[in-house]
């Protein structure tokens, strides 16, 4: 039988208001489960992996920091990216201060 391999996890955070988790992998993917692992939805992203994510306070935007510096929003209902300024919104700032994969051998990365 073949065994199936899935891509390393990078970044798990857990919504604080509702029952969902959001996941990104080495791969470039994110994606939002239920916390019995159905997935709701899903954004790829190859070469420009998550590297670090934080829900607003609400639950309702989860901001995703992207290895090239980049940060966008997206809305936990549908994972359409949020209108709202990803510039530097003010409930990311305290949040957004480690890197998931700062403890990675090698990385070296910023």
């Amino acid at each position: 039988p073949v065994t199936p391999t899935f891509p390393a996890i990078l970044c798990v955070k857990i919504n604080p208001t509702i029952d969902v988790v959001a996941v990104s992998t080495k791969d470039g993917t994110l994606s939002l489960h239920r916390i019995d692992w159905q997935r709701l939805w899903r954004s790829v992203s190859p070469g420009n992996e998550a590297t670090c994510l934080t829900w607003r306070e609400d639950g309702k935007i989860l901001a995703v920091g992207r290895r090239n510096g980049d940060v966008e929003l997206f809305h936990v209902e549908n994972g359409n990216r949020s209108g709202e300024s990803a510039v530097c919104p003010s409930w990311t700032v305290e949040r957004m201060t480690e890197r998931c994969d700062e403890n990675e051998e090698g990385s070296g990365e910023r």
